[in-house]
């Protein structure tokens, strides 16, 4: 671990994290959501496949210590400690309700690849720029972490039970330890396979199944709410997107050749050729949705492992925190599956290092892996001299912050009656008094502050009309009081000019307020009246109402006159209280102005002059730095006038620069909404806090604070005290503000009013259960015995009333009896049609089809079979028979079953004969006199003659009986015979028709006579095995009548002396076919085995796959030549001594299918390194020569000149074979690779073409507007002709002939001068380099040019099996020259939308 945060995981592996903060996403708008799910989207877009990431959420217990520290409110030497102390047992409380003592973590961790720390510095720094730019973009804060910090979290996850951490940099080099010494446990072990011990605790790491078609954004949010100390690692793996999108193609296409399998045995068996597999269909849409995601959205693909770490004191304790949170897994219908024997793996992968060693992986798109969101909601626990607001309602954690530190900290507190806004004012207060020493000042309408100041020694003002404050003593307030500090501009006298101004409005009255001509007048008065203070500040000469009277009165304008008249009952009239000098002194730290008494006509009048006072307090405090607080109840009587508001408004923004810190309470929200100034009293204030609000304010403060529908819940209906909050850009909700037990307290009441005496207790809340009956939903009111129905359904029908509509239910009776007789008429027609088409192999054919000229002769043999077939099926014998329906009525609402006889077609007769029982004795007896003749016939000559003309006779009439029997039974049997005959008629004549079929929609199959032959006997099986399906009761007919014919034939001859001869004859003639078709077929059946031994044996996907891995290692070793420069530094030359680095696929795939028989890349992986590693050798070879140079003098001197010899040796694959494999593998390696597997094109580039170049007189090229390169089609024209292609797979540098169609390209490219494209494979080298460049035209492209490469698919699979150059084009072939078409090179000609081109790679020249 490296000292900047930089951490080297592995050999070649470095790793950094950062840290980010949670943010309010839960409770967020839908709008808001979207945006924030969005922007995490493109957040995980931005990794790509050569970055690992890794998200880690740490949750760490133990800290409860320090959250108790956190709130603890230390007691000073005044008089108010016993109040300390309660408020910290409160508080206290408090605590012990959440789990602040759980604190939660969340990190990202990107690892890549590099040679050294200086490499990957560079490109950890950029990651971590932009990573850090878009987390802003989010509104996220991050950091990233130091070493130092790197540590303390690993230590922290190695320490579960929170022991210090001690660690300084400067302390390796002295002791000789490394980091992992000061990070690591006291011990380790991992002996059991379903659990670790790490020190004394004991964990387990699962991993998350995903199983769920859909995930939900709650999964992650309350895995991590659980209460126990849990770990949560996301690794995160982007997937090339090339690479992604080539795959599901692959996929797509063999879902597709599936499918029409599958519609070709429906078609065959007489079904719907739409009705298909479920399955087939659903990963079919769902994969053409994947792509189509993939191709036009903003989706890449991401492999993901969900670890899940626990660990607990004991394993029963541990087993519980693990069955939490499996229960949370099973919610979301996914599986968390314990790591058995992979603990350490699974731990390791679990500390923020971003190397994952789970093999466990889904893939995902971007929004499934966005949808495990981070962020659930912030928390608000600051330290410091944070204030108490109540609990977290969503994680229940304590709710502490600090005003001050935020940008505004002016504050709102809304609310209806009875929310607890005056309470929550007065608990905020009471807070800031105890643990501050900030000025706090109060305007109280209602008289309910003065009890709480009064019991923290503040001091009361009372303002009334007759100026009798509560001691009875005058109480005075001057509103023409101005300090020199009034305003931070030279002049105060602007600002209290306005003031004055407000103050006159106020006076004034009207709808209309304040004139220009009144706004001049009383300036001009203002001044006058404070010049004289203004150049000798003596209090004594502070001017008073009185004296603006006076000098309004002096001015010559009419308005004055009308002003200084609406002064007057303010100045000598009977509310004159504001009229004399100020005499109380504002000393005290806790001010409350009581201005109940002022009636109705002087509130607002001195709630501005309250605040006016105020205001000089605060610029004098500003002098001292000392923070003052102001709360004003009923602020919205301050925003009615528009002159007045326009003063508040002013001095709202005013109070934050000069340390001022108000609150406005209101439950008048229409009236503060009303307001032309509301918008600039929201936008200066980052404090809200929001209690339950009235239906019609809500829908207005969502739109003015953007408040999302699931916050309004928390302001609506709710207990006081419950809510909102705003905290800057925070929104959370509030709940259980303040304990019942707390709430009863006398200074804490909230209803004192104007009496110091202490109120009763708050009576107990009801207690509502609510419970389900028959008739719905029920509230119950325990407390006061009530019950009320709240089921929004309606109530079920009382059927006690008398039915009057029996005439309407025996219409509907009958119209549904006769629905049913109908429908059951449908059903049965439906039935027959389904049975018929189920019984018939007559092929579906389309128009098109039917069009082809070539296909017609087949479809008319086709279509005539199957009438045959149809005429003998229907004259096959049917019988009735009782079947048993079920069927369920939905106007009854019953299953009801019924019988009904079903015609079907007889049974064979036949089977296993029944014999009579009363045959039996006389069998016996007829045996046991014979026997007894046979013992005396030898004895008496004539007896035995006898006897035999009697067995003689008794064996003719048996012969006859069992004659006449099956001439009974052949007769019987004709029907299913003929039915046997037309139906492998129509056999033949519907596999003849799909292979010709076949033939017509791949053209390539004809040039192969034995691809024509395999090809027909695949048909052939395919559709057997459909007919053996559906037929099989035909099938035994068939085999039955075969039987009988040969016992007919026996039949004949025996009754025709004569045909004896013919007979024997016949029967010697099949004798010899037999034999023949017998050694046919086991020749037939040796090629055919000689073909399957020679063939690869693993599965096509894998031979590529590994292939890919193979070439995926040369190109690694084809960088780190290309590197050597960089990496190898400091030398003077470099001379290079390289072969060519490549390998026969066939090869490959011969040696490994050889020694391994069949293997996939995993299985391969340890012999595709051990056979790199034998193949290739790279030998660097430092030499170092001793050089002199001439200087300008003539002097001579010695230097050392370096060179760096560099060295590539390739072994070839079939070399090594010999020395690596057995004589009988290496023989199986030789007949492998002379077959190529049997599968010559599984690696691309190559035609079976056989066919002879084409002839390119009388073709007249039009070619587009793009320029081609005739010379180059010259040369390559001289090519044709060439077999084997060894002038151009040798000048590539293989050793061995591969499949050399783009090596002759390449080569053809280079003769023109061009050293680049220069590739041996199509789809993984060719196409790629053209696409990448931007030069690639798709099947149909017209502005095609001579020298342009053109790409081939030939199995249309999606992958590049071919390429050669394009001659040209005319108005409908593109004309090609090509290599190792059919092993030579050939002209050959295309239709330009021939569905086997794949695209042109255009050239540049």
């Amino acid at each position: 671990m490296y000292p900047d945060g930089i951490c080297k995981v592995a050999q070649r592996k470095y790793s950094k994290s950062i840290a980010f903060e949670d943010i309010n996403y839960q409770l967020a708008q839908a709008d808001d959501k979207t945006a924030i799910f969005e922007n995490w989207c493109d957040f995980l877009n931005y990794f790509d496949a050569s970055v690992n990431v890794q998200l880690s959420f740490i949750n760490q217990g133990s800290q409860q210590e320090q959250a108790a520290l956190a709130i603890h409110i230390p007691l000073q030497n005044d008089d108010f400690n016993s109040i300390r102390t309660e408020y910290s047992d409160m508080l206290k409380s408090q605590l012990a309700k959440g789990n602040n003592g759980l604190v939660k973590h969340k990190y990202i961790t990107f690892s890549i690849e590099a040679d050294n720390p200086a490499a990957a510095r560079a490109r950890l720094s950029r990651i971590e720029t932009d990573v850090l730019n878009n987390f802003k973009v989010l509104g996220v804060s991050a950091h990233p972490l130091s070493g130092y910090e790197r540590l303390k979290v690993l230590h922290g996850v190695f320490h579960p039970a929170g022991e210090p951490f001690s660690f300084s940099y400067d302390w390796l080099t002295p002791t000789g330890l490394t980091t992992k010494d000061f990070i690591a446990p006291s011990s380790f072990k991992f002996g059991e396979g379903r659990y670790f011990a790490m020190g004394k605790k004991t964990g387990a790491v699962s991993f998350l199944e995903i199983l769920a078609p859909e995930l939900n954004d709650r999964i992650l949010a309350d895995m991590l709410d659980l209460e126990t100390g849990v770990i949560v690692n996301l690794h995160i793996k982007s997937i090339d997107q090339s690479e992604a999108i080539k795959t599901i193609k692959r996929k797509i296409t063999d879902l597709d050749k599936m499918k029409i399998e599958e519609q070709k045995k429906a078609v065959r068996s007489g079904y719907d050729m739409d009705i298909i597999p479920s399955d087939l269909a659903t990963f079919g849409n769902e994969a053409k949705n994947l792509l189509q995601d993939l191709q036009s959205r903003n989706e890449r693909m991401f492999l993901l492992t969900f670890l899940v770490v626990n660990m607990a004191d004991t394993k029963r304790k541990l087993e519980n925190d693990i069955f939490a949170a499996a229960g949370i897994a099973q919610k979301y219908n996914c599986a968390l599956t314990r790591l058995d024997y992979q603990q350490e793996a699974g731990l390791m992968s679990s500390i923020p290092l971003g190397e994952n060693l789970i093999p466990i992986q889904r893939g995902l798109t971007t929004s499934s892996t966005a949808i495990f969101i981070p962020f659930i909601t912030q928390e608000l626990f600051q330290t410091g001299s944070a204030l108490y607001y109540g609990l977290n309602a969503l994680s229940n954690n304590m709710i502490l912050c600090d005003r001050k530190q935020l940008k505004n900290p002016n504050g709102l507190i809304l609310g209806t009656p009875g929310s607890g806004k005056s309470f929550a004012a007065k608990r905020e207060i009471t807070n800031a008094f105890l643990i501050t020493d900030d000025d706090i000042f109060i305007c109280d309408p209602e008289a309910e502050y003065f009890a709480l100041v009064k019991r923290l020694g503040g001091q009361v003002i009372r303002l009334s009309p007759t100026g009798k404050g509560m001691d009875g003593k005058p109480q005075y307030v001057n509103p023409m009081d101005m300090n020199l500090n009034y305003s931070e501009d030279d002049s105060p006298l602007a600002l209290k000019s306005d003031f004055i101004l407000s103050l006159c409005e106020l006076v004034i009255g009207g709808k209309e307020g304040l004139q220009p001509v009144d706004k001049t007048v009383i300036d001009r008065a203002v001044r006058n009246v404070y010049r004289d203070y203004l150049a000798d500040p003596d209090p004594a000469k502070m001017p008073i109402l009185g004296d603006l009277y006076d000098e309004l009165l002096k001015q010559p304008e009419p308005e004055a006159a009308r002003i200084a008249a609406a002064l007057e009952l303010y100045v000598s009239g009977s509310l004159n209280v504001f009229n004399h000098r100020t005499n109380v002194e504002l000393s005290n730290r806790l001010v409350c102005f009581d201005i109940k008494q002022l009636g109705k006509q002087l509130k607002k009048l001195g709630m501005l002059i309250v605040q006016d006072q105020i205001w000089n307090r605060v610029t004098i405090n500003r002098a001292e730095k000392k923070s003052t607080r102001y709360y004003m109840d009923e602020f919205h009587l301050l925003l009615k006038e528009e002159q007045t508001a326009a003063y508040s408004v002013e001095i709202w923004k005013r109070f934050r620069k000069w340390g001022g810190i108000p609150t406005a309470i209101t439950q008048n929200i229409k009236d503060l909404l009303a307001s032309r100034e509301v918008e600039n009293i929201f936008e200066n204030s980052d404090f809200v806090l929001m209690l339950n609000q009235a239906q019609g304010d809500r829908a207005i403060l969502a739109k003015q604070l953007n408040i999302s529908p699931q916050q309004m819940k928390y302001v609506t209906h709710t207990e006081a005290g419950e809510g909102l909050i705003f905290y800057g850009n925070v929104v959370l909700p509030v709940c259980r503000p303040f304990p019942e037990r707390y709430r009863a307290l006398p200074h804490y009441d909230d209803e004192a009013g104007g009496s110091e005496q202490p109120m009763k207790q708050l009576k107990p809340r009801d207690k509502i259960t609510q419970k389900m009956t028959r008739d719905g939903a029920v509230e119950i009111n325990e407390t006061q015995q009530t019950a009320e129905r709240i089921s929004s359904r309606e109530a079920d029908s009382d059927f006690s009333q008398p039915d009057t509509a029996t005439a309407e239910r025996v219409m509907e009776h009958l119209d549904a009896a006769h629905t049913r007789k109908a429908s059951k008429k449908a059903v049965k027609k439906a039935q027959e049609a389904a049975v018929l088409r189920t019984s018939t192999s007559r092929l579906q054919f389309t128009d098109e089809e039917r069009e082809t000229p070539k296909l017609q002769p087949y479809i008319k043999k086709s279509e005539k079979a199957a009438d045959k077939l149809d005429a003998a099926k229907a004259a096959l014998p049917k019988q009735k028979k009782l079947v048993k329906e079920r069927t369920f009525e939905e106007t009854a609402g019953k299953a009801k079953t019924r019988l009904r006889f079903e015609e079907q077609e007889k049974p064979i007769p036949g089977g296993k004969a029944h014999s009579n029982p009363l045959s039996h004795p006389a069998q016996e007896v007829g045996i046991f006199v014979h026997n007894k003749i046979h013992s005396v016939e030898k004895d008496n000559s004539g007896v035995e003659g006898a006897h035999k003309s009697e067995e003689l006779a008794e064996r003719g009439a048996r012969y006859g009986t069992r004659k006449l029997k099956q001439g009974y039974r052949s007769h019987k049997l004709k029907p299913y015979r003929e039915a046997a005959k037309a139906e492998q008629a129509a056999f033949k004549a519907n596999v003849n028709f799909q292979y010709h079929k076949a033939l017509q929609e791949n053209p390539q199959l004809t040039s192969n006579p034995f691809s024509r032959f395999m090809q027909k006997q695949k048909i052939k099986r395919q559709y057997a095995k459909t007919v053996k399906k559906s037929g099989a009761a035909t099938a035994k007919a068939a085999a039955g009548a075969s039987q009988t014919a040969a016992k007919k034939a026996a039949a004949f001859a025996g009754r025709h002396p004569a045909g004896v001869i013919i007979a024997i004859a016949a029967l010697l003639l099949f004798i010899m076919v037999s034999v023949g078709l017998s050694s046919c077929g086991a020749m037939f059946s040796g090629s055919m085995n000689s073909v399957l031994g020679t063939s690869y044996t693993s599965e096509d996907s894998d031979l590529v796959a590994t292939e890919q891995s193979y070439a995926a290692m040369e190109n690694e070793l084809q960088q780190e030549i290309d590197n050597i420069e960089s990496t190898h530094s400091g030398y003077d030359e470099y001379r290079y001594d390289l072969d060519t680095i490549g390998h026969n696929p066939h090869e490959l795939a011969s040696y490994l299918t050889a020694l391994l028989q069949s293997y996939t890349p995993q299985s391969a992986q340890a012999e595709l390194k051990r056979l790199f590693g034998l193949q290739y050798t790279l030998t660097l070879t430092e030499e170092i020569e001793i050089r002199t140079t001439t200087d300008e003098e003539g002097n001579e001197e010695e230097y050392e000149y370096r060179i760096l010899n560099v060295k590539l040796t390739n072994k070839p694959i079939a070399s090594l074979a010999e020395e690596l494999l057995n004589p009988q593998q290496f023989e199986m390696f030789k007949v492998y690779l002379q077959t190529q597997g049997n599968k010559p094109l599984i690696f691309g580039d190559g035609s079976p073409d056989g066919s002879p170049s084409e002839d390119l007189s009388g073709v007249e090229f039009v070619n587009g507007t793009r320029p081609g390169n005739p010379e180059l089609m010259e040369l390559a024209k001289q090519q044709v002709g060439n077999v084997g292609g060894y002038p151009y797979w040798s000048w590539y540098g293989f050793n061995s002939r591969v499949e050399w169609c783009a090596c002759f390209v390449s080569w053809c490219y280079n003769q023109a001068g061009k050293s680049e494209p220069r590739f041996a494979g199509c789809e993984w080298q060719g196409v790629p380099w053209f696409q990448s460049r931007g030069q690639w035209g798709a099947r149909g492209y017209e502005n095609i040019a001579p020298g342009d490469a053109i790409f081939f698919d030939w199995d249309l699979d999606g992958v590049a099996d071919h390429v050669g150059l394009v001659l040209g084009r005319d108005g409908s072939r593109v004309y090609t020259v090509e290599g190792n078409s059919g092993d030579a090179c050939k002209i050959k000609s295309y239709d330009l939308n021939y569905q086997c081109i794949k695209g042109y790679g255009l050239m540049n020249w």
